[in-house]
């Protein structure tokens, strides 16, 4: 009679993400008008094939503030936005990252900064009327 023994193995095997970084881009006007609307626009797109990416939300916010999001078509979003405040903000555009079958998108951001003004006047330029305006009055009263 033959006997036999259990024999076994092992291995170790590391099991990778399917994570793919992304990149966001983000267009908006250097400067708008304070209460009015004005419009931003972007890509997402995967970093390794430069695929355009549709069907993912994109949030744009500024000091904390939300001013909007879209779902990309044919991987480009639009969003609209209005700050009240008259100053200089930094709009932040982010996306969350997402998992689709077999295949998980990292988030991105991207960044633009704007100057906003009163009627297309950004704020150093109203200092400027303002100083002009007392020297030609000191003028006229000498």
């Amino acid at each position: 009679m033959v006997t036999y023994l259990e024999s076994s193995a092992t291995a170790q095997i590391n099991v990778l993400t399917s994570e793919v970084a992304t990149v966001l881009t983000l267009t908006a006007p250097e400067n708008v008008v304070q209460g009015q609307p004005f419009r931003m626009s972007g890509e997402l797109r995967r970093a390794d094939n430069n695929t355009l990416l549709s069907g993912e939300t994109i949030s744009a916010v500024y000091n904390g503030t939300a001013l909007g999001s879209d779902v990309t078509q044919n991987g480009t979003y639009n969003i609209d936005g209005v700050i009240n405040d008259m100053g200089t903000y930094t709009i932040t555009a982010s996306f969350a990252g997402s998992v689709r079958e077999g295949l998980t998108l990292a988030p991105s951001q991207g960044i633009w900064t704007i100057n906003l003004g009163i009627g297309g006047i950004t704020p150093v330029m109203v200092a400027g009327v303002a100083t002009l305006g007392i020297i030609l009055m000191a003028i006229s009263l000498k």
